[in-house]
Order: C-alpha cells, then structure tokens, then sequence
C-alpha cells in the first residue's frame, strides 16, 4: 500500500523538518503497514510546527513510486544525505532547467544533492578526484571530470584513499585527510595516487556554462582551497551547499558575498544568495 498521499494528508502543514526526516528514514527501511501505525509513530515524535513544503517532499522522496510520473507539486526523488533535497525544491521549485556542479560527486547516486536536478533536466558537471569511482560515475551522470578541485592547477598531486573493504571507500578520502575527523584515526590508507588539480574557474570554462545555479561541495575538508578556485562574484550561484564538520566556517567569508545560512543539514550547510 501506498502511503505517500495520506501522510501527506496527515502531516499536513505542521511538521519540523527534523522530525520528518526522522519519519522518512524510518518509514524508508521499515514502511507502516496500517493507518494507526502512522498515527502512533507521530504521536511518539510529538510532531508539531514546520513547513508544509518540508514534510510533503521528504514524505514523497519516501513513498513515490520511481517509475511514475510526479505528482503535481511534488519534487522528483531525491538522493542527499540529510534532506538537502527538501531546500533544492524550496529555492528551485519550478525551475525544469539549470546548470550545476557537484565537486565531490563519488558515484553520482550516493548522497547526491545534484542527481535529482540532472534528472529534472539541469545540466550537471560532475567532479570527482577518486580514480575508483570513475567508472560508476560516468555510467550514472551524464557530464563528469575525474580531477581534484583546489586552489590552483597542479599535476600529480598526493590523493590518499580510504578504502574499508573492496569497493567501499571511506568518504575520508581526499587531497589532504582531515586528522580531525574521527574515522581518521580508525583507518589508513589504503593507497596514494597521484592526479590532477584544477580550479573550480577552470572546470566550468572547460565545461562551457554560461552561469551556475546551485553548487555543492563535498570534498572532506577542502571545501575552502575550492572555494579559493572559484570566482564568486562572477559565478554568485543562487544556493551553495558545504560540508562543514565543525559549522559555521564558511559564514562570514561566503556572507561577504551576500549570501546567508539557511539550513544546517547534519554536517552540511545551505546558503543561499538573494
């Protein structure tokens, strides 16, 4: 049975976007299978006050049936980590074309904040450093470049990789592991390869855009030496999203530049320009 229509009818207009996020991470792995299980699990989170917007799409990112359509109003399934899908649809909704990227892609499926727009219509450059997702990448997105992004254009640059098991590989993996992540300290690399590094300014002239929409960055501590690459005031993307383990690093440089913290997302950030 389907559930996406009555939760949302349930939820309505008053649920935290925490809560809701709770409700689909839930439901996702173990789906309600009675109209008074969903009742009783949202009496047990004490759901009270949010945005509609909020609960309808992480309800519809839950229960839509990938191979239909749609529903009107409803956004296209989304693939991010902590719901950052639910503000994409907030900033962009209606939007059926844009351009993005994703520094820090992996394998363009996994805790994706792009996949969902590139499906939408949007032209999306993706980048990844990690030789060991190249190949997933190019066959799950459309426009890649196996490169680094950092401050200045490099060859041969050191690229630690994590790797748990065979295929598997730890997000710690980057140009420079950040020691203060915890999993730093409970693996080592499995390997260092060498790759190229080039700006951000240098991807997209390479990509040809005539501007950016949305950027995500995701690169495991070098989310700054990124943004040392990249000319903002030329490109000004109307929503940024970061990883910022400790918070808080990127406000004042990126408010500098007009844009402001609209949500803190588990360890990622959204600004957005206005």
């Amino acid at each position: 049975m389907k559930f996406g229509r009555f939760v949302s009818d349930l939820i309505e207009a008053d649920v935290a976007l925490w809560k809701a996020q709770q409700s689909v991470t839930r439901w996702a792995t173990n789906p309600p299978e009675t109209k008074e299980s969903v009742q009783e699990h949202c009496q047990d989170l004490n759901i009270k006050s949010a945005e509609r917007d909020y609960a309808r799409a992480l309800v519809d990112q839950c229960f839509q049936d990938e191979t239909a359509p749609p529903r009107q109003g409803c956004w296209i399934r989304g693939y991010s980590q902590f719901g950052e899908q639910v503000d994409i649809h907030d900033i962009f909704r209606g939007q059926m074309h844009g351009y993005a990227v994703d520094v820090g892609a992996c394998d363009g499926i996994s805790r994706s904040n792009t996949k969902q727009l590139e499906d939408r219509g949007w032209d999306v450059l993706c980048i990844e450093a990690n030789p060991g997702y190249e190949a997933a990448l190019k066959t799950n997105r459309k426009n890649c470049m196996i490169v680094a992004c950092g401050a200045k254009n490099k060859n041969n640059q050191d690229f630690h990789i994590f790797e748990a098991e065979p295929g598997l590989f730890e997000a710690l993996s980057s140009l420079k592991p950040a020691k203060d992540r915890p999993s730093y300290h409970d693996l080592k690399p499995s390997k260092v390869v060498k790759v190229p590094v080039r700006t951000l300014d240098w991807c997209l002239k390479e990509a040809n855009f005539p501007r950016l929409d949305m950027l995500s960055i995701d690169v495991e501590g070098g989310e700054a030496e990124v943004l040392d690459g990249f000319s903002i005031a030329k490109w000004r993307p109307k929503m940024i999203i970061l990883e910022d383990w400790k918070g808080g690093q990127f406000t004042k440089r990126l408010g500098k530049h007009g844009y402001w913290l609209k949500n803190r997302l588990g360890v990622n950030e959204v600004f957005i320009h206005e």
